[in-house]
């Protein structure tokens, strides 16, 4: 999401090849007051905090700072080994933070930590990655009593080091104010929660996000709470979400289940790389069934396309008002224009011909619908030149529109 091809890169590595001489931080933004300070199309890398230090790749105090198309990556602090921020606001869009890491002793935010000082602070992440991110405590996000909100986020393969009260996402205080819309959180590690720690009377609202496959921290049980308590005074807000089987949760739209990705582990079969797809596969339950939103941050995806389609083929379940239904999660997927693009992906290939080839040989005429009547292994129609019924007529138009150029 808008990283740029020729990297600008700012470097904690500036002595020798050890890391242990390392800028303790990249970027330092200090009370900038109400001037807007912006920083766009960089890598920021390699910051290394020594005991006791914060802010590895960005220390920011007393300052409203914008933070888009920018890789923040391989930086260590005792906390916020990301970003540290404090009695400022930050907002970051179209960004990664990957492989980041606090102090395993003691360390909180991974990525990001948010700490309470004495003014009103919030962290905004519209269209952000969230990768590899390890802390003690918060390996994602750790938020001190402040506002936070997420959007169009995917948060995946982010772990905490110890058995003990922690999370990839830990949320602390009354004070605080926290939103997740419209993200998928997979294959994390956490304690209490899975993803999300409540502590000390937060609350969150958590609306039309995907939360699949996430583990406990030190075994492979993926159906422990997502989201986790210290007190019962904090409380969950959930609105057309997903969850792989959780029963703490009840609201509209609430679903458990597979949300059918793409290919979550990739070409290479293994979680957390850059090949991982979390787009939503044709036949997901995800498709068409969140609840709209208001705002400019709600109308494209992670992949910058546009938000709240109304695929033809899809039924809608979700909340709609003005055009369309948004799906779940963090990408939308889009609707094809390309005939032979069976399966809807977005492009051509060998997996449209043999879905189409399968829905031919069971007669498909619409969803649930074969030649003999009903067909669960029907997801759409095989009716390729709108007859009416499938012939071989069918299988003779969609070979021509598969072997036709088409540019998505």
């Amino acid at each position: 999401s808008g990283l740029p091809a020729d990297e600008t890169i700012l470097s904690g590595a500036i002595g020798t090849a050890a890391a242990t001489d390392n800028s303790r931080t990249v970027v330092k933004v200090n009370f900038a007051g109400t001037r807007a300070v912006t920083l766009d199309g960089l890598t920021i890398r390699d910051g290394r905090g020594d005991v006791g230090d914060v802010g590895g790749g960005f220390w920011i105090s007393g300052s409203n700072v914008n933070i888009r198309n920018c890789l923040i990556r391989d930086n260590y602090s005792q906390s916020g080994g990301g970003l540290y921020m404090k009695n400022s606001s930050v907002f970051a869009e179209d960004s990664r933070f990957v492989d980041n890491q606090a102090e395993e002793t003691g360390g909180k935010g991974g990525a990001v930590y948010v700490d309470l000082g004495t003014a009103a602070s919030q962290f905004n992440a519209n269209r952000c990655r969230f990768t590899g991110n390890y802390s003690e405590d918060g390996s994602v996000l750790y938020n001190n009593g402040r506002s936070i909100s997420l959007m169009n986020c995917l948060i995946n393969s982010n772990n905490v080091f110890v058995y003990g009260r922690s999370a990839p996402i830990h949320l602390v205080g009354a004070a605080s104010v926290n939103s997740i819309v419209n993200c998928t959180a997979s294959n994390n590690r956490g304690d209490v929660g899975t993803v999300i720690l409540l502590e000390d009377a937060a609350d969150l609202s958590v609306t039309n996000s995907i939360f699949w496959w996430n583990f406990e921290a030190n075994g492979s049980n993926p159906y422990r709470h997502v989201i986790g308590f210290t007190n019962v005074n904090s409380g969950v807000t959930a609105s057309h979400c997903v969850f792989t089987d959780e029963t703490l949760f009840t609201g509209p739209g609430v679903t458990i289940g597979d949300p059918v990705f793409v290919d979550p582990d990739g070409a290479d079969d293994i979680l957390g790389t850059d090949d991982d797809n979390y787009r939503l596969s044709f036949g997901s339950p995800s498709l068409d069934s969140g609840v709209n939103q208001v705002g400019g941050n709600f109308l494209v995806d992670l992949d910058l396309n546009p938000r709240m389609l109304d695929l033809p083929s899809v039924a809608n379940t979700g909340g709609s008002f003005g055009v369309g239904y948004i799906d779940r999660g963090c990408y939308e997927r889009p609707i094809t224009v390309c005939p032979a693009d069976f399966d809807e992906s977005g492009f051509v290939d060998s997996d449209d011909f043999v879905m189409f080839s399968e829905h031919f040989a069971l007669g498909c005429t619409g969803a649930g619908q074969g030649a003999m009547g009903a067909e669960p292994a029907c997801l759409k129609s095989a009716d390729f030149d709108g007859t009416g019924f499938v012939d071989s007529d069918d299988f003779v138009a969609f070979v021509d529109a598969f072997n036709t150029p088409c540019n998505p």
